[in-house]
């Protein structure tokens, strides 16, 4: 056999060093940051930012085809969604993610959708969630930048960004 290509159990798949939950109001999502610097949610969380009603994984990928909403999301999105990413998480084996910004992309295009008049009657608080984050990650990004750009971060209370964000 001249295939080089590795089978399942030699991928290596890269590894969380760091784990916490953010807290957006009442919502705790997990979330991860990978050896190569990548910041993930763990796919569940995805569901429970958009206040969907089942957590899973599962629920998150399959709202996201449903009717209105997938004709909704444009194709790179898609994609994503359709390819969570394989990873090793401190507590177990695998798990599946997404990087962070899919679900501000997400976020995104479930508002547009709503604009457009393209989701459902059921999907309408979907877009209400989707602002709520959209709004929390505004305000917390340039808060952030702002800290970033003025050397704050460095003295600031370490739990501050995440004070913050829960405010929303």
């Amino acid at each position: 056999d001249d295939d080089d290509t590795p089978t399942g159990s030699e991928i290596e798949l890269p590894k969380a060093t760091h784990q916490g939950q953010m807290a957006i109001g009442d919502l705790l999502l997990d979330c991860y940051v990978l050896e190569d610097g990548r910041r993930v949610f763990h796919k569940r969380g995805m569901a429970r930012a958009l206040g969907l009603k089942s957590e899973g994984g599962n629920a998150f990928m399959k709202t996201m085809q449903g009717k209105g909403l997938g004709s909704g999301l444009p194709e790179t999105l898609r994609e994503k969604i359709n390819n969570p990413l394989n990873y090793k998480p401190l507590t177990q084996d695998l798990a599946h993610a997404y990087d962070a910004d899919v679900l501000a992309d997400v976020a995104k295009a479930i508002v547009a959708a709503d604009s457009d008049g393209k989701l459902t009657k059921q999907q309408h608080a979907l877009a209400v969630q989707a602002q709520i984050l959209l709004n929390a990650f505004a305000k917390v990004g340039v808060v952030a930048l702002i800290d970033e750009a003025t050397g704050y971060q460095q003295i600031r209370d370490p739990s501050a960004l995440r004070v913050l964000v829960q405010q929303y």
